[in-house]
């Protein structure tokens, strides 16, 4: 299932069975392309209000393959379209080591403002989490 597309051809999808809980940002039927972002509380994502979102494990090395402007846009886009989807979540907390990167030139910030989000504090530099105003 489409749950979003970009101008570029890159889309981000879901299995429309619900075997596999992650969303995937990739080209169009290219799953090499696909990096898979996790959820959590998993297949619940609907229904709940507090959530944590990061990469999935196994796809941290495609991620770490994409170059910083790639990986910003991704971060951009991907987490806009999940915003937009699940207006039951109060509470949201990214997970990255690329957090800092792609933090950096507050676009994201702005998209979770955009949203009706204010940042929270964080105990690392490798997550953020934001709460519905």
């Amino acid at each position: 299932m489409k749950l979003a597309k970009w101008d570029d051809g890159y889309v981000l999808e879901q299995d429309p069975r619900r075997e596999d809980p992650l969303n995937y940002y990739m080209r169009p039927n290219d799953w090499d392309t696909a990096i898979g972002w996790e959820v959590e509380p998993l297949v619940q994502e609907h229904s709940a209000r507090q959530v944590s979102i990061r990469i999935y494990e196994k796809h941290l090395p495609q991620e770490a393959g994409l170059d910083p402007h790639e990986r910003q846009q991704m971060y951009q886009r991907v987490l806009p379209a999940l915003l937009k989807r699940h207006r039951k979540w109060q509470h949201v907390t990214l997970h990255s080591t690329h957090l800092p990167e792609v933090l950096h030139d507050g676009a994201l910030a702005a998209a979770f403002s955009a949203a009706g989000f204010i940042p929270g504090t964080s105990a690392t530099p490798y997550e953020q989490t934001w709460t519905k105003a």
